[in-house]
């Protein structure tokens, strides 16, 4: 394996024309990214030859990991380089805001996921942990329904280490997702 290529090869891009501080940024997190993958690889005694897809999903729904969409940039100029093989690490273009939302456009499209029938259930619910609790959806998606508890007419979910009270429309599609998935290990 040649990981200083990679690093030489994201060096010369930026040497090779004038970066503004966000793409330096962009770039050390990709860079972190890799290094960030290697070290996990290497306490596992693999390498990207190594490395099988079975070991890269592992990493990929770890609990403690750092950078997994900028690792996907590494991963992908690996397999063209032909340094690792038989990985699937698809890229993920992101067609949603370009900005920051306004407290007013959140609440507007929180109305949305609450009332909008029309959206599937589980949608609307990973969508509200996103937006009003700030759920990562890596995070959303390890949710499984023993995190939602009702005791007493209240409906919590455990997003750490204290439940978080859930009001009443978000508490009615959280307790959908428990009726439709009390089958099945994982929310998501």
């Amino acid at each position: 394996m040649r990981p200083g290529t990679f690093f030489a090869d994201f060096a010369a891009a930026v040497a090779a024309r004038t970066t503004t501080h966000t793409q330096l940024t962009v770039v050390r997190q990709h860079l972190r990214a890799a290094v960030y993958l290697l070290n996990w690889l290497e306490i596992r005694n693999l390498t990207l030859g190594t490395c099988r897809q079975t070991d890269l999903e592992r990493w990929l729904t770890g609990d403690d990991i750092r950078y997994r969409r900028e690792a996907g940039h590494f991963v992908r100029w690996a397999l063209s380089q032909k340094i690792a093989r038989d990985l699937s690490f698809p890229a993920v273009k992101w067609n949603g805001p370009s900005q920051a939302m306004d407290d007013e456009a959140r609440w507007s499209t929180a109305r949305r996921l609450l009332h909008d029938d029309t959206l599937k259930s589980e949608d609307r619910f990973a969508s509200l942990l996103l937006l009003l609790y700030a759920q990562w959806p890596a995070t959303i998606s390890r949710l499984t329904v023993d995190h939602i508890e009702e005791t007493g007419g209240a409906v919590r979910i455990r997003l750490g280490d204290v439940p978080v009270d859930l009001p009443g429309p978000v508490a009615e599609l959280a307790l959908q997702q428990v009726a439709v998935r009390r089958s099945h290990a994982a929310l998501a």
